[in-house]
């Protein structure tokens, strides 16, 4: 069977390479999707700039330079792995979620976490709230203290009260429970505002997954939404995360 596609001089496109160009083009999108508001976007220009120093090396027989780079390439694999951890580590767990891996959403929820936000609020009480969607939480939930209740706005205040022994720390909720309290959450090194913990926390744990991470400020009683390596909501008022939480959680009163 002839597999040939087009002849341009002496060069012979296959159908078997466009195919492999669709790909190749869709891996690079994907990746570059899951990284383009993380600070890995930055290192993929770094590391688009070593190929294409490599390629000019190659083209204009520049041994000492091809030399290095080609040296250098033995230990890409590696720092690639250790670069993009956070990144790879949600590309593999969207890759094997399924579509029946997600518990069922209460519609009340955005209500629900409004009170306790509200409440929490008024109290100037700090809280960081991590909402799972579809990409695994569980590195989360590892480093805290697992309680698996049925959530409640008044469950949610006690366990940030101060003082208590689960007040420090993000609450992790998946579907219509609390799983873990006095989870650790990794923080943002360096951000262009002047965020406290909670917040780079918050911000950074909405990079490296996709879940919706509410943040109560201790000091001023402000609520910030983070997703998607964004924020939805910053330092806002209680009222107004209802709208955010029910357009991202996909819930819906009928």
């Amino acid at each position: 069977m002839n597999l040939d596609l087009l002849k341009l001089g002496f060069a012979t496109i296959r159908i078997v390479d466009v195919i492999d160009i669709l790909l190749v083009a869709t891996v690079f999108f994907y990746l570059w999707r899951l990284t383009r508001t993380t600070r890995a976007s930055r290192m993929w220009i770094g590391l688009l700039l070593l190929l294409a120093f490599g390629m000019l090396a190659r083209l204009l027989n520049l041994r000492a330079l091809s030399w290095i780079l080609e040296s250098l390439s033995a230990v890409w694999a590696v720092a690639f792995v250790i670069l993009f951890q956070p990144e790879l580590r949600r590309a593999l767990s969207d890759l094997g979620r399924t579509p029946w891996s997600r518990r069922h959403v209460d519609p009340n929820l955005p209500d629900i976490l409004a009170r306790a936000c509200t409440d929490l609020s008024n109290r100037r009480w700090g809280a960081i709230m991590v909402l799972h969607r579809r990409n695994s939480v569980s590195h989360y939930i590892e480093t805290g203290v697992t309680i698996n209740a049925a959530i409640s706005s008044e469950l949610l205040v006690n366990l940030f009260a101060p003082g208590t022994p689960l007040h420090d720390g993000a609450v992790v909720i998946d579907g219509e429970y609390m799983i873990a309290a006095r989870c650790v959450l990794p923080v943002q090194v360096s951000s262009d505002q002047p965020l406290g913990m909670r917040h780079r926390a918050a911000f950074a744990a909405s990079q490296e997954t996709d879940a919706v991470v509410l943040v109560v400020s201790e000091e001023t009683g402000k609520v910030s939404i983070a997703a998607d390596g964004t924020w939805l909501l910053f330092r806002g008022e209680a009222s107004e995360i209802v709208m955010h939480l029910t357009q991202m959680l996909g819930t819906k009163k009928t």
